[in-house]
């Protein structure tokens, strides 16, 4: 994870993480030059972790109402719709990353003990990163109204799949074997 004063925090399978997730699902958070993404599941089967830990991922970037979505999904598995408010930062102190790519750590937690249970390294590449920054940038510079209310309006309307047809970009991570 990143630590603010130290940067990078040694985390590894195996260990308690420090974050507690809310329910099953994931988060995503943008840090300077590099992102992460929380996912917390309850009693994940062995191979829901083999998925999350290798193998083909699939990232999306969607902007619906003005609402950020990265969109996660693990071969033909799991899927995890991670709505993003840069509007909520204090400060925009995420570095504009033309013309190379921006990476994030992915954390993968079982909800039921809190154990680190895949982690993994994904690149996003410079088209994605770019357009991610640029979305973030307007949402912050917009600051959306009533966020609360327009993501639950959006959700009333949107299936996970709709939020991936309207995807503008798709960064490929990995490959099935």
């Amino acid at each position: 994870m990143i630590n603010e004063k130290h940067g990078f925090e040694f985390l590894a399978v195996g260990d308690k993480y420090d974050k507690v997730m809310p329910g099953d699902g994931a988060i995503f958070e943008m840090y300077g030059q590099t992102c992460s993404i929380n996912i917390g599941i309850s009693n994940p089967t062995e191979e829901e972790v083999a998925l999350l830990g290798s193998g083909r991922l699939d990232i999306y970037l969607s902007v619906i109402e003005g609402i950020v979505f990265v969109t996660a999904k693990f071969g033909d598995g799991l899927i995890f719709d991670m709505p993003f408010n840069a509007g909520l930062y204090e400060n925009f102190d995420f570095k504009n990353p033309e013309p190379y790519g921006i990476y994030a750590l992915m954390v993968a937690v079982d909800n039921d003990t809190n154990i680190i249970k895949a982690m993994r390294a994904i690149g996003f590449d410079a088209k994605f990163s770019s357009k991610l920054y640029k979305f973030a940038k307007k949402q912050w510079e917009d600051k959306i109204p009533n966020y609360d209310d327009r993501l639950a309006s959006v959700y009333k309307r949107y299936s996970p799949q709709d939020i991936l047809r309207n995807a503008v970009a798709k960064n490929v991570v990995g490959v099935e074997s």
